[in-house]
């Protein structure tokens, strides 16, 4: 009954027009505040920084940016890393087959491109798109950081011009003449990791990742500051989505830190101890847990990105845009099946305990 009801709540409240919506604008409210309040938190850093700074603003600019991108990629995706090689933060790490898991040679293609990527490609292009900052409005290096509600509005532009340029600019590489040619090569991970979330060709990662990422600052004149700071929350929330791993509930989740709170239904266990209010659905079903199979439509940007990399099927962005554009359905139809699962196994569970024992 306890199986049947949470399956019953879960699909009542997932997917209508409201509910999708309300939800986006939680997140957006939660995301764009928390960042706000990072943006303030390191403003003296930001300054210190700048006054050791020998050289002009563009070089600033550049080595800023640059250094932002290394770190979070270090940090979050070698974390994620010895996770996997150590089994560390095993209940939280969404299932895998022996052939979703990415081969040597494909982890060596993927850190070779990287550092291209990211020691050649990367400070080339800073040089390049710096003008176009300027010219779009950025505010000299060493004026104040904006106001609340400024920084709020320019985060909030970041996060929306990110969110759709990225959902049409996925949905176009999927178009079949530009799919083998341009995108296949992102798609040879079919279990994700952190890693696997730059690697792309050259056209996707203009298209795709940087024109995205970095439009809603470039073309709306944001302070470098806030630049600094979305690139860090842009670049934190694309790793975890591919990392493989889920923390919906933890306390980072619910305050907007992690992005498991893409959307109210995810595959995984409450995390590091926090609300852990349902562990007893552990105790149901067979080795595996239901939970794991009743939750395991929890989660978007980490459950419906696997699903992506698996079934190469819908889910080119978000919940908002898969749902208002039609982008959804293939990942509904898994997500009954797996319901219909959970229930058929959960029902076997509850009819083997319920069978009487002969007296002897």
């Amino acid at each position: 009954r306890l199986v049947s009801f949470a399956m019953t709540a879960a699909t009542n409240m997932e997917f209508n027009a409201a509910s999708v919506l309300l939800r986006f604008l939680s997140r957006v409210v939660k995301g764009a505040s928390l960042a706000v309040l990072v943006l303030w938190c390191l403003e003296s850093v930001y300054r210190s920084c700048l006054e050791a700074w020998p050289y002009d603003e563009r070089s600033f600019f550049i080595v800023s940016s640059v250094m932002v991108h290394e770190l979070v990629y270090v940090t979050v995706n070698v974390f994620f890393h010895l996770c996997d090689q150590n089994g560390w933060l095993a209940r939280y790490k969404l299932a895998r087959s022996e052939g979703q898991l990415p081969t040597a040679e494909l982890m060596h293609a993927t850190w070779k491109m990287a550092s291209i990527n990211h020691l050649l490609i990367q400070p080339v292009s800073l040089l390049l798109v710096y003008q176009i900052f300027v010219w779009c409005g950025m505010p000299p290096l060493d004026a104040p950081f904006p106001p609340f509600w400024v920084a709020f509005r320019q985060f909030v532009i970041c996060l929306l011009f990110n969110r759709f340029g990225f959902y049409f600019a996925h949905r176009l590489l999927h178009y079949k003449p530009l799919y083998k040619r341009f995108h296949k090569q992102h798609h040879r991970f079919s279990g994700t990791v952190g890693f696997a979330a730059e690697y792309a060709g050259p056209l996707e990662q203009f298209l795709a990742n940087a024109l995205p990422t970095v439009g809603g600052c470039m073309f709306f004149g944001s302070h470098l500051g806030v630049w600094l700071v979305w690139q860090a929350w842009r670049l934190e929330q694309t790793y975890e989505s591919h990392s493989g791993y889920c923390f919906r509930g933890s306390l980072l989740d619910r305050i907007g830190m992690l992005h498991a709170n893409a959307t109210e239904h995810r595959t995984c266990r409450r995390s590091i101890g926090v609300w852990r209010w349902w562990w007893w659905f552990e105790v149901l079903g067979d080795g595996v847990g239901v939970s794991h199979r009743v939750f395991s439509f929890f989660n978007l940007f980490s459950f419906q990105d696997d699903f992506h990399h698996t079934k190469n099927l819908g889910n080119y962005g978000g919940e908002l845009e898969d749902y208002f554009f039609g982008t959804m359905t293939p990942y509904m139809e898994h997500k009954a099946a797996l319901a219909a699962a959970a229930s058929t196994s959960s029902t076997s569970v509850a009819a083997k305990s319920a069978k009487p024992v002969k007296a002897e």
